[in-house]
């Protein structure tokens, strides 16, 4: 079993933590700590589920949990950029 920094998935999520923050830099204040803080911290929360994913036998949970998050960025980043939900 692969480590989970070397796979794939885990490194396009090391991308996004990059564009998220970059992004959260520049927001405007009344919405930074909120949505800024929520975003950052479900894109932490990506790589660590990523992470758990690869270390057990059972699976679908953290996928799951997973997937949960990745929406929660996809919506939050679509209100933020005014694309809608």
């Amino acid at each position: 079993m692969a480590m989970h920094t070397q796979l794939s998935i885990h490194k396009s999520a090391e991308e996004l933590l990059g564009v998220v923050l970059d992004l959260v830099r520049n927001i405007p204040r009344d919405m930074k700590q909120v949505v800024g803080g929520k975003l950052r911290d479900e894109t932490l929360q990506v790589l660590v589920l990523i992470g758990r994913a690869n270390m057990t036998r059972q699976k679908l949970e953290h996928l799951n949990q997973l997937l949960e998050s990745v929406w929660m960025i996809d919506y939050m980043l679509r209100a933020l950029l005014g694309g809608g939900v």
